[in-house]
């Protein structure tokens, strides 16, 4: 058993860090090790051993192959010999729960030096960047402090109502301003095919993805077509993941005109999946739960959602609205982490909580269970 070589920080020497975001970086970086060497003893890295006792009795036990540990009570001499197929056991090695513990024990004196650098480093950081902000609040009080003393003159002039309509109709020019420079400064995508492609580009080395599957409405009886359905590959399984299907329904939402009238027919679509059953290579299956995937899906689209104000679509209150209402028949959004082009995992969302995520950095990838409680709501009647 081997594993990665690891440079402490006492070699290179804290002072040659010189800057935050290197320091940062390492820490990040040694952060990511420390929990990637956290050992799960997955099945697949368990095997059987001989452990002999110093009375010379011995039994057939499972040893993780990472971290060495033996995972549960002796197995039963019948167990033992269907997990060895014919063959002899080796004996068990405790050179390997040695190994991994100093391995374990550097990267945890780094991590704890780095640490404590990063704090103090922060501290002087964090100084400046209050009085900037200090400065930032002086600047907005003086600004608030012109607008009012304007208003207070145009009031004399026109009237409160007046000057009201007129302000709000300036906060909203500048507003749509503003969000004009960002629609076109954004990468965006463009249709649903398009938005298809990227998710079986991405996600198909984590889930079996079944495209466009046929299936009916339960209560009504109505054919019905889902996007895809998906299961969870074995290392999600390992990692804690349902071992169901569940459904994924793409929708192009564009964020001009019309938002709304989409967003609530594409959500509704995909709640109407969770009372409905498909057919499936001869099995007919009940997805667990349901999630839009769409171009909101990505931070940078979804800064683009219209707030304007008051008397215009907020866009992004109503979203809210509706992944509220959603949540409540089992649908979230399957949301991706970092730009469509350099992306760093997923996450799938409800309005309540998370359910999963993926990370991934430096090629190194994390998955995780967040809250298994999200994929097992049963909302009918009065709850």
């Amino acid at each position: 058993m081997t594993f990665e070589n690891h440079d402490p920080l006492s070699s290179a020497g804290p002072g040659d860090i010189d800057e935050l975001e290197e320091l940062e970086r390492r820490f990040a970086q040694v952060s990511q090790q420390l929990s990637d060497s956290d050992c799960r003893c997955p099945a697949t890295q368990q095997a059987v051993r001989r452990r002999t006792f110093a009375n010379g009795s011995h039994h057939h036990v499972l040893q993780c192959r990472h971290c060495g540990e033996q995972r549960g009570s002796p197995l039963r001499a019948k167990d033992a010999e269907a997990r060895l197929e014919g063959m002899t056991a080796q004996e068990f090695d405790p050179v390997i729960a040695q190994t991994y513990a100093e391995y374990r024990r550097v990267i945890v004196t780094e991590f704890k030096e780095l640490q404590t650098l990063v704090t103090e480093r922060r501290g002087g950081w964090a100084a400046l960047i209050a009085a900037d902000r200090a400065e930032e609040r002086a600047k907005l009080e003086r600004v608030r402090a012109l607008v009012a003393q304007c208003a207070a003159d145009v009031a004399a002039e026109i009237g409160e109502q007046k000057t009201a309509d007129v302000l709000a109709a300036q906060a909203i020019a500048l507003r749509r301003k503003l969000r004009d420079a960002l629609f076109d400064a954004t990468p965006r995508f463009t249709s649903e095919a398009e938005l298809k492609v990227w998710l079986a580009a991405h996600l198909s080395e984590d889930f079996d993805l079944s495209p466009e599957v046929a299936g009916r409405h339960v209560a009504e009886g109505v054919r019905v077509i889902i996007d895809y359905l998906a299961y969870p590959k074995q290392h999600l399984l390992e990692n804690g993941f349902a071992p169901a299907h569940f459904g994924i329904e793409v929708k192009y939402l564009g964020q001009a005109d019309g938002f709304s009238h989409k967003a609530a027919r594409g959500l509704w679509q995909t709640v109407s999946y969770t009372d409905s059953e498909f057919f499936l290579d001869g099995v007919t299956i009940r997805p667990k739960f349901a999630l839009l995937f769409s171009n909101i899906s990505f931070e940078s689209e979804h800064q683009l959602l219209n707030r304007l104000g008051m008397e215009l679509e907020n866009d992004r209150a109503l979203w809210n609205g509706l992944l509220q209402l959603a949540n409540h028949a089992n649908v979230g959004t399957l949301e991706v982490k970092g730009p469509r082009e350099d992306w760093k995992g997923w996450k799938m969302a409800f309005s309540g909580g998370m359910y999963f995520y993926r990370n991934h950095y430096m090629g190194k990838r994390e998955y995780g269970l967040s809250n298994p409680r999200m994929i097992e709501k049963v909302r009918v009647g009065n709850f």
